[in-house]
This record gives structure tokens, sequence and C-alpha cells, in this order.
């Protein structure tokens, strides 16, 4: 029965997830600036469990923000960051930013990292760079 009703719950969170979703409202240029300005400075400032949160909202909403003023923070959680899923993050993140720093600073760094996972979403990315400046 616990179980039946843990699974009604699960998929009443995921329909309404998925409705809030697809009935986004369209934000102004402002909330858009806004909005960065505080990602930056939760990446900047933040604890932890911020910044992890920071870097989803810039995967996820990458195309609408302007948050090259936190690359070098970003570049620093891929670079120190013991988590691989943080790490992992951060590339995600950078690659939704689109900066063109980070690329060619990663393009040199390819060749000195040891993990294969980052290795293939570091080459992913600069390939992804690359087809979208041509």
């Amino acid at each position: 029965m616990k179980r039946l009703m843990l699974v009604l719950i699960a998929i009443a969170l995921l329909f309404s997830f998925t409705t809030l979703q697809a009935d986004e409202v369209e934000r102004s240029p402002e909330f858009w600036k806004m909005y960065s300005k505080n990602l930056v400075k939760c990446i900047k400032e933040g604890n932890e469990g911020v910044r992890y949160a920071a870097l989803q909202r810039i995967v996820s909403y990458g195309d609408k923000l302007d948050v090259d003023a936190a690359v070098f923070d970003i570049m620093r959680i891929y670079r120190s960051d013991p988590n691989i899923h943080a790490k992992q993050l951060a590339l995600s993140a950078l690659n939704k930013m689109n900066n063109e720093w980070a690329i060619g600073f990663l393009k040199l760094q390819v060749d000195h990292e040891k993990n294969l996972a980052l290795k293939k979403q570091i080459f992913a990315m600069i390939k992804q760079h690359e087809k979208s400046n041509m």
C-alpha cells in the first residue's frame, strides 16, 4: 500500500514539474540581468551547495544569462574540486556559457586531463564550439 502511494506521489510530482516547465513565462531582459548577477555572486561567495545549484541554473538557462564574470571561479571548480561530478557540472556550465577564454584554456588542458570521462567531455565541448563557430 505504501509503495503504491509513493508511486502515485512520484507520478504526480513528475506531472507537475513537466507542466510547470511547459508553461514557463517569458522573462524580461532586466530579470535575466539581475538573475545573472545573483548567480555570479552565488558562485563567488556561496557555500558548496549554493555553488552547485548556481552551476545547474547556468546549465539550464545559459543561453539567456551573462555570467562571464564567474568564468574564472567556474574554472577553479573544475580544476580544484575533488568531486568528479562537480567537475563535470562546471564543464557543462562552461560549455553553456560559450566563453572563448574557457574553450581556449580547455584546449590546452585536455592533454593533461587524467580522468577519461572528463577528457571526453572536454573533447565534445571543443568539437561543439568549433562546429558552432564555422
